[in-house]
Formats: structure tokens, sequence, C-alpha cells
């Protein structure tokens, strides 16, 4: 039995699946605006009344736009996590934020709500379908959204952060065709995790299915990470490569935080 601690964090991040899906259908959000003055700073948008923050590169976009990159925060985090560092945490996923604007790349970092009502913020990555999750409607806006910007969307990414790892693997399995590739860091498949009467646990153990045209995808783990332990991450990667599915494995000696140190590396996968 994993510890209390544990249980009470992953209870705040977790619903049940349901069914595996990978179509969805187009629809309008509503939109808002809130810009600064400049083209290049940080902007904040309200999509049907999901909070967005976004900035693009300083440099004019290419011909056919910009690569772009949607970032997912971890649990008790907030989208203000990629862009104002202030702790050890968040600074490191700040740094990764500011060597993508460097190198070109418009960053989207949307803002999840509380899948429990008594838990932190994070994402409803475990729900399965569009009918189900909070969060699936959102991120489905978010693409309809970015057909509106510069972005050149057959070069669209994805990564994110503990809870936002598992909400990545979760939009890679909906929207497979949406993302040239993904990074799951300090998590696992969204499928690994179980509600038992002792609480949530995680198995990452059982064979792993995925849908047809699942992107390349990036783990990260740290081998000292105590809330998703990393043979969460191995096993997440060796059901890639099973299924043929082009797939790298970043293991480091750190825990469960945002690895800076391989921001590089991260980034080049995303945008190969």
């Amino acid at each position: 039995m994993r510890s209390l601690v544990f249980l009470v964090l992953l209870a705040a991040l977790l619903f049940i699946p349901v069914a595996e899906v990978t179509m969805h259908v187009a629809r309008q959000p509503a939109v808002s605006f809130s810009f600064s003055a400049d083209s290049d700073a940080q902007r904040e948008t309200w999509l049907s009344g999901r909070r967005v923050l976004w900035q693009q590169p300083a440099s004019p976009p290419p011909p056919g736009g910009y690569p772009a990159v949607i970032l997912l925060h971890g649990a008790s985090q907030r989208a203000d996590t990629w862009f104002h560092g202030r702790d050890r945490w968040s600074t490191a996923q700040t740094s990764f934020t500011r060597m993508a604007l460097e190198q070109g790349i418009l960053v989207v970092a949307p803002e999840s709500g509380r899948p429990l009502f008594w838990g932190p913020r994070s994402w409803d990555a475990f729900a399965a379908t569009l009918n189900t999750s909070d969060d699936l409607p959102f991120i489905r806006d978010i693409l309809s959204w970015l057909d509106t910007l510069p972005v050149n969307t057959s070069r669209l990414s994805c990564t994110g952060f503990s809870s936002g790892a598992f909400m990545t693997s979760r939009i890679a399995r909906v929207f497979p065709d949406r993302f040239a590739a993904v990074a799951i860091h300090s998590g696992a498949d969204a499928t690994a995790i179980h509600l038992t009467w002792r609480g949530p646990e995680l198995d990452c153990t059982m064979p792993l299915r995925f849908p047809p045209g699942y992107p390349p995808a990036m783990v990260v783990h740290g081998r000292h990470d105590r809330v998703v332990p990393a043979t969460c991450g191995i096993h997440l990667y060796a059901e890639l490569r099973r299924h043929d599915i082009p797939s790298a494995l970043l293991l480091t000696d750190d825990g469960h935080i945002w690895q800076a140190a391989y921001n590089a590396e991260i980034l080049s996968w995303l945008t190969a």
C-alpha cells in the first residue's frame, strides 16, 4: 500500500477512465483577449471561461507560422508557473519556456481546474472521453483557437509535468492527429491508474494499448522520484517501444522536479 501522502496527492489528479476515443468534434469556443502592447509579451486569453497564458517569440513568424508547444502545469501549480518561477520547481519550468521562446517557438500554457472540489488544481487526466472530462473539451477549444494564430499546426507539440504529464498522455490518446510529438515528464500513461477501496493506485506493469497515430513520445523521469516512481516512466517507454511508436527515454538522477538541465534535449525532441 502506498503512503498516505502519495494517495492524497494522486487523489487530486484522478478520474477513472471510461473509454478510449480518438474522434473529436470541432466547435467554436467563446474567446476573449487581454493583449499587451508588445506583440512578444505574455498574453492572457479566456476560452469558454477558462484561462490560457501564451507568448509568441520576439522574431517574426517564419513562412507557415511558428512551431508551438502546449505546456501543462503540475498539481497545485497554475499556468503562471511556466512564466514566473518563484521556487526551485517553478523556476525550472520557467527556464523551459524561456528557451522555447528563444528558439522561435510559440508557447501556450492553459490552466487546469479542480477535478475534486477538495483537492488542489490538477488536470482531469483520467476521464477518457470528451463527455466525461472537465479538461478535454478545453483542450479541444485550444486546438481550434490555435488555428487563428500565426502557428504552424503541423508542428504543434505538448509537454507537461506530473499531473500535466498524465494529461499529456491523455491528450495524445484523444487527439493523436493534432500533435507532432509529446514529452511526458514525471508522469505515466493516463490509463495506469485505478481507484480502489484503498484509494488510487498506480499499475505500472500492465500491458498498454495505444490508438492509431499516437505521436512520437519522449519519457522524462527522475530515478529518485517518490511521487510517481521511475518504474512507471520506464514501463511507459517499454510499451511505446513494443508498439513501434517512436520514443525516447530520458532518465535522470533527480527526483520529482522538472529536469531543467535537459531543456535543450526535450525541445529538440518536440521540434524535430
